[in-house]
């Protein structure tokens, strides 16, 4: 079941419907500033860091309007299966004080009774009252469980490394955890995991919806539930977390949603300066082929899903996920009466797979006309092992670095290591309807060294003859630089290397192709074929002015040495056709909606009007 679905129908609707109640009453409150310590005491007045308060329990009875609560760095709370009060709130700001780490809100369970079995330096904790490990953590390092690692059974008496746990009678009042460590005298210390009880998964740190005016910053979040970490749900509004760390999840980190069928949105989301983290170790790609990679290999970072109007996305660290590191889209649940996603920037963040052996570094898509007007700019998209799907309607993707993507190394995953994917399929299965990509921009990105192609278009699904969800979008002025072997046409033994494959099933004559520049160095003949459409092969030249690409639509395509330097900028060696060969679409461009303040190259500085650059940065004569 799709993880919003089958959180909505098992509780979120008891706290929607609660925080309906919550949200009309109001709060007289004066504003006051409240201050938390692991070492606090309750019956302190909390008004400055010299008398502190203690409990999160505390601190949930003071969260009402105009209130500050600070939690002091370098402490830690434990709270698992436990929230923070955040739903039917207005006005309240959750924040640090002090010096030192971030504190940490932990939605974990310290395990502390631990007994020797006797032999192999294998420890037990009971864990009632819990009876579900969805993550376990020692010292911060996550552990794959027996249940899920190839070539092991799930039998304590597989347990031989230090990497890997085994859960007996998992789901029963009578769950315990055994632990392998270096010593038969010392008990292993700072275990954590991710607690469900034998009827209860457990929730999110916080839900936050039916509220408004919410700042968080400075905050570490830790686990929470089967499902995600933190969860805003519409409607909700100028919401904002600046600064936090979020991670060691079950599944996702933040979810930015709206409930299934529902027109409510959430509008003005701002999330920046995050760290985004699910914690992850490479062990944890071990997974047997008899599991569903899915069960143990998912989660997005951060999921932008079905009603969120407008938002800030910006400077935030995305790493270690198991689906996609930031992600825009409807979901399957999503019925005509959702918003969409829209107006939303995503600026300056940095996504990559980290040890992960499958994760979309980005992925923005959505039904007719639901995912639209976003801009996706000067970001670093880098490691990862699966193409970033870019669909939707008229969104702006510019000035973008996608680096360094190599195939999945899990047996289970698919493989699509190419830079970006422009494919629609049905969704849901079954009822006639398509994702679309449609008058997108894509333009003055560059791509390097992907083991694929930097473009893949692929139109999955059609209702009747229409072809034409896959229509219209601008390819201009990217630079696609060290591609790899084409892996799907089939159509050359031995398979070329090929930067762009347009599947057949796209409809001819409707995507422009104009003023990019295709460049292996390995092979820098002229004669160099670069791209696949309606399966035949073409070099940039051969390209301008196909047949089938419509000849007005694809135009100025050139095979050129970029000659970096730096970071990915053209330098005085380089052509001039890339240093100020561009297409000039800027008016274009800012006519279909973008503001011309937001049009700016990935180092920052304004696009010009006429004779732009090649590539994601403008070339600056020095």
């Amino acid at each position: 079941m799709n993880p919003i679905n089958r959180l909505w129908s098992s509780g979120i609707k008891r706290y929607f419907f609660t925080c309906t109640i919550l949200f009309s009453v109001p709060f007289f409150s004066s504003a006051t500033t409240y201050y938390f310590a692991a070492n606090g005491n309750d019956s302190n007045n909390g008004l400055s860091p010299s008398s502190p308060k203690k409990t999160i329990d505390e601190a949930n009875s003071l969260m009402l309007s105009g209130n500050t609560i600070l939690f002091r760095r370098g402490d830690t709370w434990y709270m698992p299966m436990d929230s923070l009060e955040l739903g039917g709130k207005t006005n309240i700001t959750l924040g640090a004080y002090g010096t030192g780490a971030r504190p940490v809100l932990a939605g974990t369970a310290l395990l502390t009774s631990w007994t020797y079995t006797g032999s192999n330096n294998i420890w037990k904790c009971v864990l009632s009252p819990y009876a579900w490990t969805h993550r376990v953590f020692v010292s911060g390092i996550s552990k794959i469980s027996l249940e899920y690692r190839e070539g092991k059974n799930n039998v304590l008496s597989d347990l031989t490394s230090g990497s890997e746990y085994f859960l007996e009678n998992k789901g029963t009042s009578s769950a315990a955890l055994y632990i392998k460590t270096l010593s038969s005298t010392t008990p292993p210390a700072f275990v954590t995991i991710v607690p469900g009880k034998v009827s209860d998964f457990s929730t999110e740190m916080a839900i936050i919806s039916r509220s408004s005016n919410i700042t968080i910053r400075g905050i570490e979040f830790r686990g929470g539930g089967s499902g995600h970490v933190m969860m805003v749900l519409a409607p909700a509004e100028n919401i904002t977390f600046d600064s936090c760390t979020i991670g060691r999840a079950s599944l996702n980190g933040l979810v930015v949603t709206a409930p299934g069928g529902s027109s409510s949105v959430v509008k003005n989301i701002k999330v920046t300066n995050c760290i985004i983290d699910k914690g992850w170790t490479t062990v944890e790609n071990e997974i047997k082929s008899t599991v569903p990679i899915s069960t143990v290999l998912n989660g997005d970072g951060l999921a932008l899903w079905n009603g969120v109007d407008s938002g800030l996305i910006k400077g935030n660290l995305v790493t270690n996920w198991g689906h996609t590191g930031i992600t825009m889209m409807t979901q399957e649940i999503t019925t005509s009466a959702n918003f969409g996603v829209q107006k939303v920037i995503v600026e300056q963040n940095e996504s990559y797979a980290g040890n992960s052996a499958y994760m979309h570094a980005f992925g923005m898509i959505g039904h007719e006309g639901k995912v639209k007007n976003n801009i996706i700019k000067r970001n670093y998209f880098h490691d990862y092992s699966s193409g970033c799907t870019i669909g939707g309607n008229r969104n702006f993707v510019f000035s973008n670095i996608f680096a360094n993507v190599t195939a999945s190394t899990e047996p289970q995953s698919s493989k699509s290591p190419w830079g970006v994917n422009m494919e629609t399929w049905e969704v849901p299965a079954g009822s006639g309807r398509s994702f679309v990509c449609k008058d997108n921009y894509i333009s003055n990105n560059t791509f390097s060294n992907t083991a694929t192609y930097a473009f893949f278009f692929s139109q999955n699904y059609k209702v009747g003859a229409d072809t034409n969800y896959i229509s219209f979008n601008k390819i201009y002025n990217n630079i696609m630089f060290d591609f790899g072997t084409d892996t799907v046409s089939n159509l050359e033994t031995p398979k070329r290397s090929v930067a762009m494959f347009i599947v057949s099933n796209v409809a001819q004559g409707k995507t422009y192709i104009r003023n990019n520049n295709f460049w292996a160095s390995y092979d820098t003949t002229a004669t160099k074929l670069v791209a696949v459409y309606e399966n035949h092969f073409y070099t940039a030249s051969a390209l301008n002015g196909c047949a089938p690409c419509n000849p007005a639509n694809s135009t100025n395509n050139v095979q050129l040495n970029p000659r970096f330097t730096g970071f990915f900028e053209l330098s005085p060696l380089s052509s001039s056709t890339l240093r100020s060969g561009g297409n000039n679409y800027k008016a274009m461009i800012i006519a279909q909606g973008l503001p011309a303040a937001e049009f700016v190259d990935y180092n920052g500085v304004l696009w010009p009007d006429n004779n732009p650059s090649i590539g994601a940065v403008q070339y600056v004569t020095p």
